[in-house]
């Protein structure tokens, strides 16, 4: 399903992958074909509100899928392909990280949509899997939508200490990213603008049971603010604190979350 000349050379895409800046990851163009993409960006828009969650904050102006049930029959398999064994062998691999597994339940993954307007503020992910208790080590995500130079929604790829400016990545049809989303390696996503169309990711995230070197931060200081921006625009708001206060406390009592119950979306 997943298929390009570069795919099949791991040794090409591990220096790749080594040698990018401003930290490790790799991006690959062309591994799906330009009409299944197509397919699933149609299917993502056709889909019912309550399929996807909107994440609306001081943030974040983003959508989600709440669970892979509720998508189209192209879109879940190509969620496969992302999570099939040949590809996270291929990812642990380039990363050098042994003992990856995918989530077949798609956990804080599957789709993301940034609407027109949309954004993401630079930040770090959750540190471990909520239910499972393993760590969060790599984020595999495959761009869908159609994407025109001057529409915003690049991924922002920023050096640790915020020193200079990101690398941007164009989300392209078609392009597969790699990388370890942990607090060495902040990123974030460029507005779009009122004119672009949504920005459809399919996202895999890959777990293991050894932590990463990097510590991962406090829930609340998993975001930063980019040069020009205020510090107080990555603080929740009260009832943004109000509502994630709640959902630690549902989740500290939810013995099926115990595991996880110290992790936040902050």
């Amino acid at each position: 399903m997943l298929d390009s000349r570069d795919l099949r050379n791991p040794r090409l895409l591990q220096e790749q992958y080594a040698h990018a800046t401003p930290w490790p990851h790799l991006v690959v163009d062309d591994v799906v074909p330009r009409a299944l993409t197509a397919e699933v960006t149609a299917e993502v828009g056709g889909l019912p509100r309550d399929a996807l969650v909107q994440r609306r904050s001081r943030r974040q102006v983003k959508l989600a899928s709440a669970t892979p049930r509720d998508l189209g029959p192209r879109t879940r398999l190509l969620l496969d392909a992302l999570a099939a064994p040949a590809l996270t062998e291929l990812v642990e691999a380039v990363t050098a990280i042994a003992g990856l597994q995918a989530d077949p339940a798609f956990c804080r993954a599957g789709v993301f949509v940034t609407p027109p307007g949309g954004w993401q503020r630079v930040h770090e992910d959750f540190p471990v899997h909520p239910h499972t208790g393993l760590w969060n080590r790599v984020i595999v995500l495959l761009y869908c939508s159609d994407w025109v130079p001057g529409w915003g929604g690049e991924l922002e790829l920023w050096p640790a200490d915020m020193s200079s400016g990101p690398r941007r990545i164009e989300p392209r049809p078609g392009r597969l990213v790699v990388f370890e989303p942990t607090s060495a390696h902040p990123h974030g996503i460029e507005a779009l603008t009122p004119a672009a169309n949504a920005r459809v990711v399919l996202a895999s995230r890959l777990y293991a049971r050894e932590a990463p070197l990097d510590r991962p931060s406090p829930p609340l200081l998993r975001w930063t603010h980019r040069p020009g921006e205020h510090r107080r625009d990555v603080w929740p708001t009260a009832s943004e604190a109000a509502r994630e206060l709640r959902a630690r406390v549902h989740r500290s009592l939810d013995p099926r979350a115990r595991n996880g119950a110290r992790d936040s979306d902050y």
